[in-house]
């Protein structure tokens, strides 16, 4: 008899230090895992903010701004264009005043809202690399506004000079971007929530 009471009180002892031990197990590890959810949840918070601002502030705007390109420029082409169905005869000057028309109220401001995003705005970029795209459309927008300014304000005509042409894959490039930045963020909500 002695020895089962002599066992069964040492036995005791090791369960109340087994279970306090594995009950300190237990909060530990539920206090580790919510240090890391709450780390977690403020690294995913600070992400969607920085993903907030490229959109806002960089893809969304030039993204906005190119489709106004686009539109000013289809707006001018039908206006400009003869087709089948309604021929028309637009004097040279006339032609010259639409153009002008168009490049002072559409493109000339345009350009300007473009270059001013990509040069306060550029960090925003969804990349380690910047397309060429955007190197490429600097120097249409910049040749353009040379050319531009040169015949209307000094009468000197450079049209010796091509111009250089709307970079091909300047809109894709911005499309692309604003996707991958958008898909991110939507699915970081989804963590969140």
């Amino acid at each position: 008899m002695f020895s089962l009471q002599a066992q069964s009180g040492i036995q005791q002892p090791v369960a109340t230090v087994v279970a306090a031990s594995i009950a300190a197990f237990v909060a530990i590890a539920g206090w580790f895992v919510a240090k890391w959810r709450d780390d977690k949840t403020r690294r995913v918070e600070l992400d969607l903010k920085y993903m907030g601002r490229q959109i806002e502030e960089f893809y969304g705007p030039l993204f906005n701004l190119v489709n106004q390109i686009f539109a000013a420029e289809s707006i001018q082409r039908r206006l400009l264009e003869d087709d089948e169905e309604r021929p028309r005869a637009i004097e040279p000057q006339a032609k010259q005043q639409i153009e002008d028309f168009f490049w002072q109220e559409a493109f000339l401001p345009l350009h300007q809202q473009i270059i001013d995003v990509m040069k306060t705005k550029l960090h925003l970029i969804d990349s380690a690399e910047i397309p060429a795209s955007f190197e490429k459309y600097l120097d249409h927008s910049w040749q353009q506004k040379a050319q531009v300014a040169l015949w209307q304000q000094h009468n000197i005509n450079t049209a010796y000079l091509q111009g250089t042409e709307w970079p091909e894959h300047f809109y894709t490039d911005i499309e692309l971007g604003l996707k991958r930045v958008l898909r991110r963020y939507e699915s970081s909500l989804h963590f969140l929530r």
